[in-house]
C-alpha cells in the first residue's frame, strides 16, 4: 500500500509539482497514531495515567483549537518557585514522557507536561512549528512561563523557536536551562530526507518549502535548532544516542558546534524512543535542571 503511494504521489509530483508539494506537506505535518497498540505500549500508557492522576488536566484553547497540559504542583506557581516545561516528539504524547514526573515535582517544581498540536489528549490532526508555537505561547499564557523545558525529538525544534523568538508575532520566552533528547538540528534536512522517501520531484519538494514561508514568514533553515539557540543564553544540555536510526547523532553534534555553553552526553543503546523512559536518562535531565554538581559523574552510567 505505501509502495502504491509513493508511485502515486510521485506521478502527481511529475505532472503537477505544485499539488505534489502541498499532498506532500499536509502528509509531513499529520501524525499517525497506530490503530491497534502493542500490549506493552498499552502498559505504558496505564501506567502514566496512574502518574498523571494527581495533575490538574487542562484543555486550554488557542488559535488551533485546545491543547491538552497536565500540571503538577499547582499550588507552587508564583515567585521563587520554578517551572518546568515537558514536551514529547513527534507521534507521542506527554504520557510517554511520564517518568519525568515523580523527579521533576519531588524537587518541588512545578511541571506542566504539553500534548502537542495533532498528538495525545490535544484537538487537530495537523502539527507543524508555527501552529506547535502558538501552543506553548497559550500554555504559558494560561498556566505562566516556564523557567525550564524538556523536550524529546521535534518538540526539541519547537522548543528552540520558542526560546529564541524566531517567529515575529511571539516574543521569545526565555529559559535558564533547557535539556534535549533525541532531538533534530536540520528541519531543512528532514524535509530533504522526507522528500527522497517519497520520490518527490525537485520542485514539488521547493513548494514544501513555500508553503513554510507562507505559514511563518521564514524559511526553513531559520528553524535550524542550533542556530536558533546560538543567541540564547540558555545553558544546554544535549542527550543523544548515537545509534538513534531516526535522528542522527550527527544532528546533536551540530547543536553542540553551534553552542559553546552546551554539554553533549552520548547515551549508548538507548536508541530514539526508549531513551524517554530509560531511569539514567531521566535523572540525568532532573540533575542538570538542578545544576547538581555530579552530572558529569551521573553521565558515565548513561554512556
Amino acid at each position: 500500500m505505501l509502495t502504491l503511494f509513493r508511485i502515486l504521489l510521485a506521478l502527481i509530483s511529475a505532472v503537477s509539482p505544485r499539488l505534489g508539494g502541498k499532498v506532500a506537506f499536509r502528509l509531513f505535518c499529520t501524525p499517525i497514531e497506530a490503530i491497534k497498540k502493542s500490549a506493552k505500549h498499552q502498559a505504558t500508557l496505564r501506567e502514566a495515567q496512574k502518574r498523571f492522576k494527581p495533575a490538574i488536566h487542562h484543555q486550554l484553547a488557542y488559535s488551533g483549537g485546545h491543547i491538552a497540559a497536565y500540571e503538577f504542583n499547582a499550588d507552587k506557581s508564583g515567585s521563587g518557585n520554578k517551572t518546568v516545561y515537558v514536551i514529547h516528539g513527534w507521534q507521542s504524547s506527554s504520557h510517554l514522557m511520564s517518568g519525568f514526573a515523580g523527579p521533576l515535582v519531588s524537587e518541588g517544581w512545578r511541571v506542566v507536561f504539553v500534548d502537542l498540536p495533532g498528538h495525545g489528549n490535544s484537538s487537530g490532526r495537523l502539527f507543524h512549528l508555527p501552529l506547535a508555537v502558538a501552543a506553548i505561547h497559550a500554555v504559558s499564557k494560561q498556566l505562566g512561563q516556564a523557567d525550564m523545558m524538556i523536550a524529546h525529538s521535534l518538540g526539541g525544534s519547537v522548543a528552540a523557536t520558542v526560546i529564541a523568538g524566531s517567529l515575529p508575532a511571539y516574543p521569545p520566552i526565555s529559559v535558564d536551562r533547557l535539556v534535549l533528547i533525541s532531538s533534530p538540528c536540520s528541519v531543512t534536512r528532514i524535509f530533504s530526507e522526507f522528500a527522497k522517501q517519497l520520490r518527490l520531484s525537485a520542485k514539488s519538494e521547493a513548494h514544501m518549502h513555500s508553503i513554510v514561508r507562507k505559514l511563518s514568514g521564514l524559511q526553513t533553515d531559520d528553524f535550524d535548532v542550533g542556530q536558533q539557540l546560538k543567541s540564547v543564553a540558555t545553558d544546554l544540555l544535549v542527550i543523544h544516542a548515537p545509534e538513534d536510526k531516526e535522528i542522527s547523532f550527527s544532528e546533536a553534534e551540530e547543536i553542540i558546534r553551534c553552542n559553546s555553553n552546551a554539554q553533549l552526553q552520548p547515551a549508548a543503546g538507548l536508541g530514539h524512543r526508549r531513551i524517554i523512559a530509560a531511569e539514567p536518562i531521566i535523572q540525568t535531565a532532573a540533575a542538570f535542571l538542578k545544576d547538581d554538581k555530579s552530572l558529569s559523574e551521573m553521565g558515565k552510567s548513561v554512556a
